[in-house]
């Protein structure tokens, strides 16, 4: 496999053109590691792991809010409801807990 391409831009001397190559990692590859940390996380007392539906993209996708934060210090409060985000929560008590 080749991979090759030209690129011509006029710069000052000062400043640098970078080029970053990776894999593609889709929406359902994202989708799926998530559920697995989900599920192997929630196993653990030690590592705190929620996962929110933060809002709707404009294709309808997923963007979540991850929480992920050791257990120790945790309290038994909350964070807040936030209008118009969190479809899916319905009261305060559906979100993380506060350190």
């Amino acid at each position: 496999m080749n991979l090759v391409f030209e690129h011509q831009i006029e710069v000052e001397e000062t400043q640098k053109t970078f080029f970053a190559l990776t894999y593609p990692f889709s929406y359902t590859d994202c989708q799926n590691q998530l559920n697995y940390y989900e599920q192997t996380l929630s196993k653990t007392n030690d590592i705190y792991f929620k996962r929110e539906l933060l809002i709707y993209s404009s294709e309808r996708k997923r963007i979540e809010l991850i929480t992920i934060s050791s257990r120790d210090q945790m309290t038994s409060n909350n964070e807040e409801l936030i209008q118009n985000c969190f479809p899916e929560t319905k009261s305060s008590k559906d979100r993380p807990f506060m350190l």
